[in-house]
């Protein structure tokens, strides 16, 4: 059967059963990803000798657990990176990759709506921040541990404890004086609240307005002591202000100073924000996330948020971000290695330093398809004793040489 087969949606279980033990790789590859594709036939492909089709069938929603169980053992952390993520991996299976050697297999495990809370507990001990910050954002994360997490020294993992519904309220509250750590709010404290502090609670509550019919009044129960203050409506002017006020150099001298971290990030999200104004709210540690994350970012507000912390995640992903900047995060964090390989702007010499020094199969997979990869870099990936990545590479490097001919038949024609 040939390979053009594939492009269609109506493929009989018979006709892929056929296309198991075809001879091109390419074509077991598609019929791993295939939605139709019984799961029989994936649990027969996840003994496939080629690791893409390996990681296929770890991604497909119909692959059985039985085979989920083998594909964990897989020598590459592509594979065990998506059956970690499976809802359909058995929680003992779980259990083992909660202990593997490679972060990102770690935190796909966090991420796994399936993930049994003594799992996320033992993670929550992870020493990698961003394990630990998977933990903080499941629903599933039994609330002592959510607890104990707010306190993490690091603000990633703070702000996932904030942002998780699940999180006692009593614990996303904050005191206004110290906005990067929680701390529980004692029963009837909230009549006692300043109203500095009570916008403070406010805005913590879900990060976003207060809503009476929310489907989760009892994250609010606090609330209603500060609405009779007036407070909420205060806060609501601010709010709409920074949404669609004027940003006249009063307006924004009283914005870019409000008491609200909501008020100032949101403020920070207006796409008529003057540039000039970018740098000094990326001083602030709320706003320069939203600031880092900006199209229009300037160079001086990129190095201004870098400095301020919290937020060289954001920086990494976004094209605007200096290239020198870009060195800098890799640098400093080589874990952003993933968030650099995505940026289209990530230069060629900065994509061969990542090549050079990383060893993890899903990120040279996807490095080998970044627009500004040189042919030097895909040659050295196409060496790489991993065999997967060195498919990856050769395919790519490949594709370039037809495009290469197919120009040149162009310029004689």
């Amino acid at each position: 059967m040939e390979k053009t087969a594939l492009d269609s949606a109506t493929l009989t279980p018979q006709q892929l059963a056929e296309m198991v033990t075809h001879p091109d790789s390419e074509v077991r590859r598609e019929v791993a990803q295939h939605p139709s594709t019984p799961p029989e036939i994936l649990s027969q492909l996840a003994g496939d000798q080629d690791a893409l089709v390996r990681a296929g069938v770890a991604l497909h929603p119909s692959t059985p657990p039985e085979a989920l169980s083998r594909l964990a053992e897989d020598e590459a952390s592509l594979t065990r990176g998506r059956v970690a993520g499976h809802p359909s991996t058995p929680s003992e299976v779980l259990s083992r990759l909660a202990g593997d050697e490679s972060v990102m297999v770690r935190l796909a495990v966090t991420e796994n709506p399936s993930t049994p809370p003594e799992i996320l507990s033992r993670l929550a001990e992870d020493q990698n921040n961003l394990v630990r910050a998977g933990v903080a954002k499941n629903p599933s994360t039994p609330p002592e541990i959510l607890a104990r997490l707010a306190g993490d020294e690091s603000e990633n993992v703070r702000y996932g404890v904030a942002a998780n519904l699940s999180t006692p309220p009593e614990v996303r509250y904050r005191s206004a004086g110290d906005p990067a750590t929680p701390r529980p709010l004692a029963a009837g404290e909230g009549a006692q609240l300043t109203p500095l502090q009570a916008r403070e609670v406010l805005e913590l509550a879900c990060e976003r307005a207060y809503d009476p019919r929310s489907s989760l009044p009892q994250s609010y129960s606090v609330l209603a002591e500060i609405e009779a203050e007036g407070v909420r409506p205060l806060f609501h002017q601010r709010l709409e202000a920074a949404r669609t006020g004027s940003l006249d150099e009063q307006h924004l001298s009283e914005l870019v100073r409000d008491p609200s971290a909501v008020v100032r990030q949101t403020l920070a999200t207006r796409t008529d924000l003057p540039q000039e104004m970018q740098a000094t709210l990326a001083q602030d540690p709320r706003a320069a996330y939203t600031i880092a994350e900006r199209p229009d970012l300037t160079p001086e507000a990129a190095w201004t948020a870098f400095q301020t912390g919290g937020c060289a995640l954001n920086l990494a992903h976004n094209p605007a971000c200096p290239e020198e900047l870009l060195q800098q995060i890799y640098e400093k964090d080589p874990q952003k290695a993933w968030a650099i390989s995505q940026n289209p702007a990530a230069s060629s010499e900065l994509l061969h330093q990542i090549a050079l020094r990383e060893d993890d199969t899903w990120l040279l997979c996807d490095l080998t398809r970044h627009p500004n990869i040189s042919l030097s870099t895909l040659g050295h990936l196409a060496e790489s004793a991993d065999s997967s990545v060195a498919q990856e590479a050769r395919a790519v490097l490949l594709e370039r040489l037809e495009q290469a001919r197919e120009r040149g038949f162009e310029c004689e024609r």
